[in-house]
C-alpha cells in the first residue's frame, strides 16, 4: 500500500513541475528543469516513504525519468489540456 501512495505522489509531483515550466516551445529546456527538479524530490520522497536506495537510483536515471516525463506531455497533448501557444501559469510580477 505505501509503494502505491509512493506512485500517485510521484505523479503528482511530475504533473506539478510539467505544469510550472509549461509554456510555448522550448521542450528540451523545459524537460531538463523537470528532470532536475524530480531528481531533488525524488531524494526526499525517497526518505518520506521509506523507498529503498536502489529503486531511488533507478527513479533518478535521466533516460527513465525522461521516459516518464515524455509520456505524461504527450497524454496532455493528445487530450488537449495544453493549449498551444499558451501560458498554463499565470506570469508573477
Amino acid at each position: 500500500m505505501r509503494l502505491f501512495e509512493a506512485v500517485k505522489t510521484i505523479i503528482f509531483f511530475l504533473y506539478f513541475f510539467i505544469q510550472m515550466v509549461e509554456e510555448p516551445g522550448h521542450g528540451d529546456e523545459k524537460k531538463t528543469k523537470v528532470l532536475g527538479y524530480m531528481q531533488e524530490a525524488l531524494e526526499l520522497l525517497g526518505e518520506r516513504f521509506g523507498l529503498p536506495n536502489w529503486l531511488i537510483a533507478l527513479l533518478k536515471r535521466e533516460e527513465f525519468l525522461g521516459f516518464l516525463i515524455d509520456m505524461i506531455v504527450r497524454f496532455f497533448n493528445q487530450v488537449g489540456f495544453f493549449q498551444k501557444g499558451q501560458n498554463s501559469l499565470p506570469a508573477q510580477t
